[in-house]
């Protein structure tokens, strides 16, 4: 980001569109406050916001979390007459739901004349991602009501939906759906669908549906499968289909590697986690992420080896944070604890040893005198 910076600021000409890839890089990057400062001085390089921007920028509000700018920002484009347009009009929806701000949403909404399945599926997706799972059902009957079929990206954002809630029945129903409409191929649906049967306790459903896609060999598909078995403690199966993507020269992704790993902590395979943290630099070139090193750690603390629990602390390239100590602190403490039950328990036997010999000396001495 920081030679974008340098490349952006030293450019004798600036286009919105070159703006607009800054804005979006900053975005990316969490530097928000530099993204609206861009957007605000717009006017002072004689450019107007079009489309992009006005979507970026509602985005910053969102993540920011300012619902004042995002008002704002609502009634400039309006003004300038791209509040329809279907980017900026899915942007303002998200980030309406971004701010739980419900009622306005639907009010938005429901304003517009003609809703395609681009308007229903950011709608839908906003409300999935921000937990409001009955909402989300009730306007995908709505569509159906009103006579529209829902598309891949509306099928992928229910199947989440239902994974969040655990709704056996509601997957089973609209997988029946999904089926009839000839989306069972695409790769997104089909990971979320894996996943929305893993959560439901459906892994026997979730592995058919990978048997009958494995067969377009995407890493999505087998990324789910793996981490569909890691979430069942199932690491055999794990391992094997994590085998079968090597096989395929497919790249995993950091989140299967870390439900590999995960796997292992639960069964207690040490040694097994070790090699697979150790594949991401050696055999995909990936930097572990602080959530793989934060699976390591917790491997080795959970199985008694502290001393390399530590050491993974001391070495990693990111600052330790709470949850990592926290993961370490429990496990010195339970064996502390541990530790501390076995010498009570040693010391109340001696004592009862003690007592017993006494209680025989003194018999003895009674008997004797």
């Amino acid at each position: 980001m920081r030679k974008a910076c340098l490349v952006f600021k030293s450019a004798p000409f600036k286009s919105i569109r070159t703006c607009n890839e800054m804005i979006s890089g900053y975005n990316l990057n969490c530097r928000h406050t530099e993204a609206l400062n861009l957007f605000c001085n717009l006017n002072g390089l004689g450019l107007e916001a079009d489309e992009c921007t006005f979507s970026s920028i509602m985005e910053t509000c969102s993540k920011t979390e300012n619902q004042k700018l995002g008002r704002q920002m609502h009634g400039s484009i309006v003004k300038s007459g791209f509040a329809s347009r279907g980017y900026v009009y899915s942007s303002l929806l998200k980030c309406y739901v971004e701010f739980g701000m419900l009622d306005d949403s639907f009010e938005f909404f429901n304003e517009v004349e003609r809703l395609d399945l681009v308007s229903w599926g950011a709608m839908i997706s906003a409300l999935v991602h921000k937990g409001y799972s009955s909402e989300a059902i009730e306007l995908l009957n709505h569509l159906k009501d009103a006579g529209g079929q829902p598309d891949e990206f509306i099928f992928g954002s229910i199947f989440n939906c239902y994974a969040g809630i655990v709704a056996y029945r509601q997957t089973k129903s609209v997988h029946s759906l999904l089926v009839k409409m000839g989306y069972e191929k695409h790769v997104f649906v089909a990971s979320a669908l894996i996943n929305a049967y893993t959560k439901c306790e459906g892994i026997d459903n979730a592995r058919r549906v990978f048997d009958q896609t494995s067969r377009f060999r995407d890493v999505i598909l087998f990324n789910a499968m793996v981490m569909a078995y890691a979430h069942h403690g199932l690491v055999g199966e794990a391992v094997e289909t994590f085998e079968k993507m090597k096989l395929a020269v497919l790249q995993p992704s950091q989140a299967s590697l870390v439900s590999v790993i995960s796997a292992c902590i639960h069964l207690g395979f040490v040694e097994q986690g070790r090699v697979f943290f150790k594949l991401m630099k050696l055999d995909y070139g990936m930097d572990p992420s602080p959530d793989n090193y934060g699976c390591l750690v917790d491997l080795f603390s959970r199985n008694g080896f502290l001393e390399d629990a530590k050491h993974v602390i001391e070495t990693m390239p990111f600052p330790p944070w709470p949850a990592i100590w926290r993961s370490l602190g429990y496990m010195e403490r339970k064996n502390w604890e541990n530790g501390l039950l076995r010498n009570c328990f040693s010391w109340f036997r001696r004592m009862m040893q003690y007592m017993f010999y006494r209680r025989r000396f003194i018999l003895k001495r009674v008997v004797d005198d």
